[in-house]
């Protein structure tokens, strides 16, 4: 099925976030690139329901406009939708979510409206805070994905899909309590989980690690080189706010771009 890949354009670190998503649209010839700009209302692009002109968005945003013609230049015209709507930038984007595949924020300054946007979205959502790096690092170039007795499929698998479209190895990792007694059954679990993901992606090299320490600091840490740190995120009503307050600590304090799969029932948009 042809995948769709929102991007929110706008706000700090919004050009890396599009960069990061024309990356994973060039990976799949079928993926459909929306370039989200959420504007004020009385923007010149709000007067454009469907989207605007190449002429209206060069004299709105000469670097956008830019961008975004190199991106038809190399995906395909028919391949890259720009939106303009005039709304809060948190409310555009998730419920843009609800119809994507995926959602590509830029995570320039992690705040209010990232951990809205990563709380509400109805889809697996990249904060890109910074491009894969860190030759020498313990992960670089892997794809991290943080493995917990509760972890959904849903992770591990977005896990495993990524690095398979992209050729890329991967890293399940637990963090222990330091001293933790329970190292066996910690090595247990990460067996049991990955097992089955492994065994549909053979093709994907794996390798497993238990790693000792806080758990926001030590994923943190062990992202940094990576190519993409996935966590998860648990919505289920009240209890989501320590899972989000975990995961938005991971967010803005990694030096890589961050994955956070929804795992669990939607709390509905915004409004």
């Amino acid at each position: 099925m042809p995948r769709t890949v929102v991007v929110g354009a706008g706000g700090p670190g919004g050009l890396e976030a599009v960069a990061w998503a024309a990356e994973e649209a060039a990976a799949d010839t079928q993926t459909r690139l929306v370039v989200m700009l959420a504007c004020p209302a009385e923007s010149p692009l709000a007067a454009y329901p469907d989207e605007p002109s190449r002429e209206a968005l060069t004299l709105a945003d000469p670097p956008l406009a830019r961008t975004v013609a190199e991106l038809r230049a190399r995906l395909g015209g028919q391949r890259v939708v720009v939106r303009t709507p005039a709304d809060a930038a948190e409310r555009v984007l998730a419920q843009a979510s609800h119809s994507a595949d995926l959602l590509v924020i830029g995570g320039g300054r992690p705040g209010a409206t990232t951990r809205r946007v990563v709380r509400h979205a109805g889809c697996p959502v990249i904060v890109v805070r910074g491009l894969p790096g860190g030759r020498g690092a313990t992960f670089a170039g892997q794809v991290v994905v943080a493995v917990a007795s509760d972890v959904a499929d849903s992770l591990l698998g977005f896990a495993f899909d990524h690095a398979d479209r992209h050729a890329l190895p991967v890293v399940a990792m637990c963090v222990a309590a330091p001293g933790s007694s329970r190292l066996g059954a910690v090595v247990e679990l990460l067996r049991d989980r990955v097992r089955p993901w492994a065994e549909k992606h053979p093709q994907v090299p794996v390798r497993r690690a238990v790693m000792h320490g806080a758990v926001a600091g030590t994923l943190s840490r062990a992202g940094a080189g990576a190519t993409l740190l996935v966590l998860g995120h648990r919505r289920h009503g009240a209890l989501s706010r320590p899972s989000s307050d975990l995961t938005m600590s991971v967010v803005a304090n990694s030096d890589c771009p961050v994955a956070v799969v929804p795992c669990g029932r939607s709390r509905g948009d915004l409004r």
